[in-house]
């Protein structure tokens, strides 16, 4: 017979599957709130925002980058640096649309139910 997953084991999948999803949703929040932002910025903003909660790994934060703006065409580059720790992202139309969309219909009733635990 299976055992039941312990209370750790289904935090850290919990974690894994937040991470996600919210982790896009922050850098084209990131990129949204100041305009413009380098990876670098992103990164450090991400991690100052939620205190840590959310921060990956350089590599797999840059594949994060990398999604948004080739596979998923969110964000652009706005300089054409060589150095991708210097290029700046800003958001396309389609990632100004989806970020105020998502914040219509997922984050604010998502705000009201964590309003109504407190």
């Amino acid at each position: 017979m299976a055992t039941e997953p312990t209370v750790d084991v289904l935090l850290d999948r919990f974690s894994q599957e937040a991470m996600s999803v919210f982790y896009p949703f922050l850098i084209v929040s990131v990129v949204d709130r100041n305009g413009s932002a380098s990876r670098e910025q992103i990164a450090g903003e991400i991690s100052k925002l939620t205190r840590g909660a959310f921060s990956c790994e350089p590599a797999s934060h840059n594949r994060q980058v990398s999604r948004l703006e080739k596979t998923f065409r969110l964000i652009e580059p706005v300089n054409n640096e060589k150095n991708r720790t210097l290029v700046q992202y800003r958001l396309t139309a389609k990632g100004k649309r989806l970020y105020a969309e998502s914040l219509e219909q997922v984050v604010h009733p998502l705000r009201n139910v964590l309003k109504s635990l407190d």
